[in-house]
């Protein structure tokens, strides 16, 4: 969230000297309606962007950590499954879709979270 709050910090300056707000400023808006009516809505592209960034990263952080057996292996998730099927030798014995299930499944997730994205990148930036 670090990232999250210096990525609207500086993109925040160029929104305020924008030709738009100049002149909605000129026209005597005041620094509410300036910033609920052209800051917030120009700066909800890199939020929503910033967030799904970091939810692709822990969907892709977890599963990892718990394959190798460093996440909590009392419960069960997209990690722990293929670790204890790794460790009781699934492939060998041809239960293989203890291991490829859940790794298509977190390519399906991650696929899903990306093309989000960038629909959101393409659909909500602003227009220069």
């Amino acid at each position: 969230m670090v990232c999250f709050k210096w990525l609207v910090r500086t993109y925040t300056p160029s929104l305020i000297e924008a030709p738009h707000v100049e002149a909605s400023r000129a026209l005597g808006s005041g620094v509410t309606h300036i910033a609920l009516k052209h800051i917030i809505p120009n700066t909800t592209p890199i939020i929503l962007e910033s967030i799904l960034v970091g939810t692709t990263a822990a969907t892709l952080l977890e599963p990892g950590l718990s394959f190798l057996g460093l996440g909590d292996l009392k419960r069960v998730s997209l990690g722990t499954i293929p670790f204890y099927a790794r460790r009781s030798a699934a492939l060998i014995s041809g239960a293989y879709q203890l291991i490829v299930f859940p790794g298509l499944l977190i390519m399906l997730i991650i696929l899903a979270l990306t093309l989000i994205t960038l629909a959101i990148d393409r659909n909500l930036k602003v227009k220069e």
